[in-house]
């Protein structure tokens, strides 16, 4: 029995508040106050409504005055067709803690422009509402207004409008009715939520438009920063105009162009966007085009008449965005469906922006009293799927990026071992200023190793065979290059030619080593009846040019002078006489003798400006009873002629 008594009872505590008012023939009835400390309520019923008045002059009891339907235009919801362009509402409001303050709020101003009286007293405007369509100037901002009740808790509301530019005449809105703090919290919230959908809108769309204009080929970057400014003028003008109520200045017929902008410019982007659709057919493409004139000339309509004619084609675009959401939709399903699964998504965006605008437009009634309209719950769905696309977007970029790095770092690592980035800093320090014909004199070391290859048993050596042992070689000289700060100019043929741009002293060293490398690798070879090879190099001081030169696609690098020609004859004479390491008098005035204890070479040569070029002989182990015998050793003059003879048969 207690399970009984305690049902009976939630359930009329559940349905009190159902009845808690009731509005009939311009009066409403209050039979529980206190739900107006919590709630709102909607002043939505059956008002008074005098037709051709204004508030000073109509009199209740004349035969002009009817009720009529609040939210509604008096021109469909009237039992007569008034064709009045001014209208008076009456609403009675008993019941009320006597003087008490309450308010109202609407998401929409009256027709265009509106006064509002409380107990005979104007309270609030809208608009300059005047009976002359001249001095007439229209309005279209949330109703916000604070009433007072008088001594007996009663409230006689009053709603003056005029409508010349509307296609719409008449309280459109719902009027929320409650007490003073509870419409305020409403209000602020509502502007709470829509400054917020403008920031989130605002930012997404600066994304797009910078990520489009980064890459030029990402064309739905660019239709998406579009779709938000699109939702920008929706939030700015439609159903709680945030524009209008912060800047009152600004003009009707622009607050209503802003209105139009989302359902006109929508399909147009859609319509874009679907006609860059690779897999769209020719009649999916010829009706993109179809939708896209259609909506343009909506376009040309708007900005060509005035306001007062456009205001009645609003209608008619809303009707055909309809028509178009459904083929949306069709799209949207066809690309899922073919597993063209991003354009679906594309599509998938735009069906949840219309769903809630079109939410908004055939349920409007339900909106006034929630804070967020089925619109903004769209944007809010949209602003998500955004994000979530974005972030997936930018993870699949960021991947790409770090792939296409690894990559490039790889094919860097590839590619420098395939010529010498130190050399080519010769040049120019940054690699990727070096240009075709690029060069550069400079007065540097010069050694030159050329090696020969030759069989312990005296037969013919593959070249198979032969190319491993100079590989093997080569090795040891380009270490011992790089251990003594030297640089690899190039290596080809049998030989390699290396620079040392800091002292010739380095070169020394380095040439000392290289042959205790080449012996060492001998030895090892020999016993076990492999190739090994002997060699002439020669080192010498004197000014170079180093430059590029090829294609511009593919850049080589030579190195050119009497420094160069030099090396080059030195190493001739190496090796025709057999001696490991022949270094120039240049390199000697570099360097301290003493320390080397190098004796002068039985040859000299003839250098490009004839002149006669002394040669000192290099040993692994150099003493100075070999430096005193030979130096007073007057050497022979190798002739030009007769070392280009010696280069010939080399």
């Amino acid at each position: 029995m207690k399970k009984i008594v305690s049902f009976f009872a939630v359930l009329v505590f559940a349905v009190i508040p159902l009845f808690a008012y009731d509005i009939w023939n311009g009066v409403v009835r209050l039979n529980n106050s206190e739900i107006l400390e919590k709630e709102t309520i909607k002043l939505n019923g059956m008002w008074e409504f005098y037709p051709g008045q204004e508030f000073q002059t109509f009199n209740r009891e004349q035969y002009d005055m009817a009720f009529i339907k609040v939210p509604g235009s008096w021109r469909i919801e009237a039992k007569k067709n008034f064709q009045s362009d001014i209208a008076c509402y009456r609403i009675k409001i008993v019941g009320l803690k006597p003087s008490t303050k309450y308010a109202i709020f609407s998401r929409k101003s009256p027709a265009t422009a509106a006064n509002f009286f409380c107990n005979g007293e104007k309270v609030a405007s809208f608009g300059t509402y005047s009976s002359d369509e001249k001095k007439f100037k229209p309005c279209e901002r949330p109703v916000y207004a604070f009433l007072e009740s008088d001594s007996i808790g009663s409230i006689e509301l009053v709603v003056q409008v005029a409508s010349f530019f509307n296609h719409e005449s008449g309280i459109t809105s719902s009027i929320l009715f409650a007490e003073e703090e509870v419409i305020t919290r409403h209000f602020r919230s509502i502007i709470i939520l829509i400054s917020f959908l403008l920031g989130a809108s605002l930012f997404l769309s600066i994304i797009h438009f910078s990520i489009y204009f980064g890459d030029r080929t990402s064309n739905a970057n660019l239709i998406f920063g579009f779709v938000f400014i699109a939702i920008i003028s929706n939030l700015l003008s439609f159903n709680g105009s945030i524009l209008s109520w912060e800047f009152q200045e600004i003009p009707y017929s622009f607050i209503t162009v802003l209105e139009c902008i989302c359902p006109w410019m929508l399909p147009q982007l859609f319509s874009v966007l679907a006609m860059k659709d690779k897999f769209s057919t020719n009649k999916l493409l010829l009706l993109d085009k179809i939708i896209f004139g259609i909506f343009s000339s909506f376009g040309i309509i708007f900005c060509t008449f005035p306001i007062k004619y456009t205001n009645y084609i609003i209608v008619l675009l809303i009707f055909v965005d309809f028509i178009f959401y459904i083929y949306r939709i069709y799209r949207m399903a066809f690309s899922f469906a073919t597993k063209q699964i991003q354009f679906g998504v594309y599509c998938l965006f735009f069906v949840i922006i219309d769903t809630g605008y079109f939410f908004d437009a055939f349920f409007s009634s339900f909106s006034p009293e929630n804070i967020i309209l089925f619109s903004q719950i769209g944007t809010i769905v949209f602003i998500l799927f955004d994000v979530v696309y974005l972030a997936y977007v930018q993870q699949a970029i960021f991947h790409n990026a770090q792939k296409a790095k690894i990559e490039l770092e790889n094919s860097n690592e590839a590619s420098l071992k395939f010529f010498y980035s130190d050399f080519i800093r010769l040049i120019n320090d940054e690699i990727k200023d070096v240009h075709l014909g690029d060069c550069t004199k400079r007065k540097m070391t010069v050694m030159y190793v050329q090696l020969v290859v030759i069989s312990p048993n005296g037969e013919k050596i593959q070249a198979r065979y032969e190319f491993e042992t100079c590989s093997k070689f080569i090795k040891i000289i380009c270490d011992c290059v790089d251990k003594n700060n030297g640089i690899i100019s190039s290596c080809f043929g049998r030989g390699c030619i290396a620079v040392f741009d800091n002292s010739a002293e380095d070169a020394v060293k380095c040439a000392k080593e290289i042959m205790h490398g080449i012996r060492q690798l001998n030895n090892v070879l020999c016993k076990f009846g492999e190739p090994c090879v002997m060699f002439g190099a020669g080192i010498h001081n004197g000014e170079v040019i180093i430059g590029t030169v090829g294609e511009q696609t593919s850049l080589n690098t030579i190195m050119i002078g009497d420094g160069v020609d030099a090396v080059y004859k030195i190493v001739a004479v190496a090796l025709k006489f057999g001696v490991p390491f022949l270094v120039s008098q240049p390199v000697i005035d570099a360097i301290d003798n003493d320390k080397y204890k190098m004796p002068i070479y039985q040859n000299s040569i003839e250098t490009a400006e004839n002149q006669e070029l002394f040669l000192y002989e290099l040993k692994e182990k150099n003493t100075s009873e070999e430096k005193e015998v030979f130096q007073n050793r007057m050497p022979a003059l190798l002739r030009s002629a007769e070392i280009d003879n010696i280069l010939n048969l080399l």
